[in-house]
Order: C-alpha cells, then structure tokens, then sequence
C-alpha cells in the first residue's frame, strides 16, 4: 500500500473508474469487497469516497462479489 500512496493513490478511492457519462451520471464509480461482504466491510474512507462522489454527480457503488460488479455495471452503460 505504501508504494501505491507514494505514487499519488489516496486512501479510500474505489476500486474501479467507468469515465463514461450516462444521463445525468459523470461517470461510475465502483468499490469491490468479496462475495458475501456487508455494508460494514466499506471502511470509512471508503464511504466518505462514494458519499463525496455521489454528492459530485457521479454514480458511486460497492458490490460484493464480481457477478453483482457486472450486473451493476451493465445496468448503468445500459441506461444510455
């Protein structure tokens, strides 16, 4: 983690960046946890990201598990 910081990476940022706007979306962002994950498994810093995020206009998510990554990334370009 800490090479990542060192590169310019910030704490909490999701996981996965679509930079396509949809509607009124400027784009998707998508926080991954494993399969059968809960709410409380998204740290603060991460919250705090898709809260931020989502109050910018952006779609801001966290699935658990690829399966619902994809469902959720395939209803959002779908809405074009």
């Amino acid at each position: 983690m800490r090479y990542l910081m060192a590169e310019g990476f910030k704490k909490g940022v999701s996981d996965l960046f679509i930079a396509v706007p949809v509607g009124d979306k400027h784009g998707l962002w998508v926080e991954m946890k494993d399969v059968n994950k809960t709410l409380c498994s998204v740290s603060k810093d991460q919250m705090e990201h898709i809260e931020l995020m989502t109050k910018m206009g952006y779609e801001a998510i966290w699935c658990a598990g690829s399966d619902i990554a994809i469902a959720a990334i395939t209803t959002y370009m779908s809405q074009k």
